[in-house]
């Protein structure tokens, strides 16, 4: 929990299925992207969300941290979704 921002277990369940995924294909990287609206409270809000995932990754299921980039795109799609790529 980060602040306000805390992974549900369907949230742990699915990055879990990810870090295998990767542990599976060492050269893999991805991209972590959330949609937050222009104003800058949603927009702390998806960082706090982003770290909260990239760090439970990195932190609990011990993916390396060069291979995760996150991303924002403002107003590009559901403020309440985390995509994974």
């Amino acid at each position: 929990t980060m602040k306000g921002v805390s992974l549900s277990a369907d949230n742990k369940a699915m990055l879990a299925t990810v870090a295998n995924q990767l542990k599976e294909k060492p050269t893999c990287t991805i991209t972590i992207t959330a949609y937050p609206k222009a104003d800058k409270r949603q927009q702390a809000l998806a960082d706090k969300k982003l770290e909260a995932v990239t760090n439970y990754l990195v932190e609990k299921l011990g993916i390396s941290a060069d291979r995760i980039t996150t991303d924002k795109l403002i107003d590009g799609g559901d403020a309440n979704t985390i995509d994974i790529k």
